[in-house]
């Protein structure tokens, strides 16, 4: 039987030795983190991943929530509740102010033109005399023959101003056949509160 050979000496582990374990073992471990990466995340997603939604659809089966208003939003409602109507707290009315209250009777059967000749009266006046503040004419429940047309004027020079407008004159000319008398009485206002009459449309 031939002898066997004795075995290679051992070399001594160097720094190169230490060097190729660390990289070995570093590769594991990060190979090992890469795999646990994998398995924590989900599947990909075409949008990011920051929570929104690209095209602005919610998930199904998701109520959608109502957006916020911005600053200085208006909701439907909020002009009932602005006061852009309301007089001064205290203000008193100006001295200038100069009135009138009309009493007219008027002939048995006129009634329906004499109010046609005092609505498109009034509506010239709506359009076109911002220093008119009141020109409203009435019915009287208790007296069908009876009208009424209540009038305030910024001061009386607002007041002859009216006077002189074609649709002034044209209800003072026509209205003489409707009407069997009038009283004329003058008015000092002492205090007053007048705010837009609410409007009906047809």
């Amino acid at each position: 039987m031939p002898p066997v050979p004795p075995p290679p000496p051992r070399r001594a582990s160097g720094l190169g030795d230490l060097v190729a374990e660390y990289r070995a073992g570093d590769e594991g471990y990060r190979q090992r983190e890469v795999d646990y990466a994998a398995r924590m995340s989900g599947p990909l997603d075409d949008g990011p991943s920051t929570g929104y939604i690209m095209n602005g659809a919610p998930p199904a089966n998701q109520p959608m929530t109502p957006p916020a208003p911005a600053t200085g939003a208006v909701f439907p409602g909020a002009d009932l509740f602005s006061p852009a109507q309301q007089q001064p707290a205290g203000g008193r009315p100006s001295p200038h102010i100069y009135g009138l209250l009309t009493v007219f009777t008027i002939v048995d059967g006129a009634g329906e033109a004499f109010d046609r000749l005092a609505e498109a009266t009034v509506e010239a006046v709506r359009r076109g005399e911002p220093d008119t503040l009141v020109y409203a004419c009435h019915a009287v429940k208790s007296a069908p023959l009876q009208r009424i047309v209540y009038e305030l004027y910024r001061d009386e020079v607002a007041y002859r101003d009216h006077q002189r407008q074609p649709h002034v004159e044209r209800f003072v000319n026509e209205r003489q056949a409707m009407v069997l008398a009038t009283n004329v009485i003058e008015l000092d206002v002492n205090a007053a509160k007048v705010v837009p009459l609410p409007t009906v449309t047809y």
